[in-house]
This record gives C-alpha cells, sequence and structure tokens, in this order.
C-alpha cells in the first residue's frame, strides 16, 4: 500500500515542478529582436544631391538635377521632398526628322519650338520603408541597406521654345506645352550606407502630369503637324486628311489645352545623402 501512494506523491512533485517551470518566463521574453541595433533612420534628417534621367520621351529627353530632403520620423516612415531642374536634350528621333525639313529649316524651326520641355520637376512624398538590414560581401564588407517605396503629389514646370510656331488663327501651343502641371508621384529605391551619416541611393520614379511633348493636334484626329499642307483640315465625320479639298463644315486644325493628356514620365536616378544628426542611437 505505501508503494502506490508512493508513486502518487512523487507524479504529484513532479507535475508541480513542470507547472512551475512552464510559468518561468524566457530570458528573450520582451528583448528587442536585434540587440545593438544602429536607428540608422528614426530622427534623423537625410539631405542631398540628386539626379535623374527620362527613360519614355519621345523628342527631349530629360535630365533633372537638384536636392532631397527628407525626415525619418520612425525607422520605417518618413515625409520629404525631391526636386530637380530640368536640362532638355534631343532624342535620336528628331535628327530624322530635322532631315525630312532640310529644304525649308524655317518650317522646322517652327515645329522644334513646339516641342514641351521640363523647366523644373519634384514631388512631396510619404516614404515607407519596410526592408532594412546588413549584408556582407565576401565574409569581409559589410553594408547596411534599406528598401523603400513612395507616393505623393508630384509636379512638373513645362517650357516650349517660343518664337514662332507657325500657328493658325485659334491656335495656343503655351496651352498645351507650357506652364505648371500638377499631377501624382510614386516609386521605390533603396540606399546603400557608407557609414553611419553617409549613403548611396538610386530609385525609380512614376511622375503622371498633363503632357503634350510634341506640341500637336491630339484631339482632332491629327497626331502629326500641319506644316506640308498648310491648307490642312479634317472631317468631323471620317477624319480623313484633305489639303486640297476641304470637306464642307470640316474642323480646321487647333492646338489648345484640350490637347493635353495625363501620361506617365518614367525616370531613374541617383542620390547622395546625409543623415542628420551624423551620430545614432543604439538599441539595447
Amino acid at each position: 500500500m505505501r508503494k502506490p501512494l508512493l508513486s502518487v506523491c512523487i507524479a504529484l512533485v513532479l507535475l508541480a515542478a513542470g507547472a512551475r517551470a512552464e510559468r518561468r518566463p524566457s530570458p528573450l521574453e520582451g528583448q528587442p529582436a536585434i540587440r545593438h541595433r544602429q536607428e540608422l533612420r528614426a530622427g534623423r534628417f537625410e539631405l542631398g544631391p540628386s539626379a535623374q534621367i527620362s527613360l519614355n520621351r519621345y523628342v527631349r529627353n530629360q535630365f533633372l538635377v537638384g536636392a532631397r530632403l527628407e525626415y525619418h520620423i520612425v525607422d520605417w516612415f518618413s515625409l520629404g521632398v525631391d526636386a530637380g531642374y530640368g536640362i532638355g536634350a534631343d532624342a535620336a528621333v528628331v535628327g530624322e526628322l530635322e532631315k525630312q525639313y532640310a529644304s525649308d529649316m524655317g518650317t522646322w524651326e517652327q515645329l522644334k519650338n513646339r516641342f514641351s520641355d521640363i523647366q523644373f520637376a519634384g514631388d512631396v512624398r510619404a516614404v515607407f520603408t519596410p526592408l532594412s538590414g546588413k549584408m556582407g560581401l565576401f565574409s569581409k564588407l559589410f553594408v547596411a541597406y534599406d528598401t523603400y517605396i513612395f507616393a505623393g503629389f508630384g509636379f512638373a514646370l513645362l517650357k516650349n521654345g517660343g518664337g514662332n510656331f507657325g500657328e493658325s488663327q485659334g491656335d495656343d501651343i503655351d496651352a498645351a506645352t507650357k506652364g505648371f502641371r500638377p499631377g501624382a508621384s510614386f516609386g521605390i529605391g533603396f540606399h546603400l550606407f557608407f557609414n553611419r551619416w553617409l549613403a548611396f541611393g538610386a530609385e525609380l520614379k512614376d511622375m503622371v502630369f498633363s503632357d503634350n511633348e510634341f506640341g500637336g493636334d491630339m484631339t482632332r484626329g491629327l497626331d502629326t503637324f500641319r506644316f506640308a499642307a498648310p491648307d490642312l483640315v479634317v472631317s468631323p465625320s471620317t477624319l480623313e486628311l484633305s489639303p486640297e479639298k476641304p470637306v464642307e463644315g470640316a474642323r480646321p486644325y487647333l492646338i489648345n489645352g484640350d490637347d493635353r493628356k495625363f501620361s506617365n514620365h518614367f525616370f531613374v536616378g541617383l542620390n547622395l545623402t546625409f543623415f542628420l544628426p551624423p551620430s545614432v542611437k543604439i538599441s539595447n
């Protein structure tokens, strides 16, 4: 009788010890996922030069040279602005177009003056940084990095060549290719940190705003330019070109603000940014 009673007592003691062990907290409970982590973003300003180049403009390639200013509220969220002055350069297709007007350079200059350039552009953004860490190369060189996405208000200030547009009565080329254009901006980018306060970055950005890069009539059936046939008209029913015999009731070629359309303007950019203050907080 004593042996079964002794076995029951031992079992109760073991159960109590097991329950006490389960209630004992883990030494890692409440501790950060990474100890002694450098908080490279939280509470810091980011500023520095940036440069971007357009990817999908047809007649005038665009370079933006400017700066970025951003404040990181927490390690994964920040607010900022990125803006740059535009420098235009002819795309390859412009040379081909110019050859077609070799016998009439005055007409070509009128045509080229209509082209739209981005004089200034930028965005005010909210930035989310979901991925950050440190990577090693050949177990020797270790570099901190982060990847971010952003979205916000985008804008562009457009200009044209001015001068003689060769316009017909009622044309308003400036309304199509000149002025301030509000829109939206979004994209993705990354940072590589050389040290605690200096980083190299790259990003892909899409700016959406209304534009008419060619300065042409885009709403009445014509997506080319009215120079070779000055009396070109468009039939409202057939939209057929009739330079010699105008169709009765046809609408004249006309360029104005209605010829703008919202389109995507893709840019790829590089930046070198300083993080201030230069010292960083180290987690426990």
